[in-house]
């Protein structure tokens, strides 16, 4: 069932309730949204991408669907096959970011249940995660309202890992989540942005009543480390890309001008900057 923007808040309201005792009772999913992630690299570049967050009362998983998908596939012997078939074996540099790849590599689960957020990411070819307890941000809630997607929101601001966001939620729609770690508030998380306008989140739909939360596929893949290490681990290699790359290919090796367009901004820097 598609929720429509139009829908007036009672109507809404009393729909999502109804989905919500559905999803108590049977393990059903409570709400299917869309966001639109919009972010600068920490090399400058300008980037969207389509994102999913899809939860029930007791969890949630936040992702990229093309990420999903082929990692879905690839976690079958049948369905890795379908995929490596259906990459190109030659092409061109303008084609590329049309080939399906995991552009996006960032998972982020949240077991309500156990009160624990599990975030994944991939760094070159390695996966890895790490765990923290959910309910860390502590909300400042403001009298400034908005309408997004045609649903009365409220904004409120919290500093959170090194960041200042401010966020619109809709309290006729009772899910505590939003994009990415962003949970904790009486509404869905419609809008999310960072004071230096670095990175935001905008909702552009809504569904309800859209299976189980998928699973993270193979997680056995990804190793465990802290936070703060990820993320210096992360550093380290955007810091030093250029010459891992030259590294692994000595003969050609990258042109200066290929080297320049890998240098990191030192204005930027990734959703958490307490890394340091």
């Amino acid at each position: 069932m598609r929720l429509s923007t139009g829908m007036n808040k009672p109507g809404l309201a009393l729909i999502l309730l109804f989905v919500a005792l559905v999803a108590s009772a049977q393990g059903a999913t409570n709400i299917k949204v869309s966001y639109l992630y919009h972010f600068f690299t920490v090399r400058g570049y300008e980037v969207e991408r389509p994102m999913i967050l899809i939860a029930d009362i007791s969890c949630s998983k936040f992702y990229n669907p093309m990420t999903n998908w082929i990692d879905s596939l690839n976690s079958t012997p049948e369905g890795r096959a379908k995929y490596q078939a259906s990459q190109p074996k030659m092409i061109s540099s303008k084609d590329i970011a049309k080939i399906p790849n995991r552009w996006e590599k960032m998972y982020v689960y949240k077991d309500r249940k156990n009160n624990v957020l599990k975030r994944y990411d991939t760094i070159a070819a390695e996966r890895y995660y790490y765990e923290e307890p959910l309910s860390q941000i502590e909300w400042v809630i403001t009298d400034s309202i908005k309408s997004v997607l045609n649903y009365e929101c409220v904004m409120a601001q919290a500093d959170f890992h090194g960041r200042l966001w401010t966020v619109w939620f809709a309290p006729d729609i009772p899910l505590s989540d939003g994009p990415w770690k962003l949970e904790g508030l009486p509404g869905l998380i419609m809008e999310a942005s960072d004071s230096t306008g670095q990175y935001s989140f905008s909702a552009t739909g809504i569904e309800a009543g859209c299976g189980e939360v998928p699973p993270v596929y193979e997680e056995y893949l990804y190793e465990n480390m802290s936070r703060k290490e990820l993320l210096k681990h992360k550093r380290f290699f955007d810091e030093n890309m250029g010459t891992i790359i030259t590294a692994q290919t000595p003969v050609q090796g990258l042109r200066p001008s290929q080297l320049k367009s890998l240098e990191l901004k030192a204005d930027l820097d990734y959703l958490e900057t307490d890394y340091r």
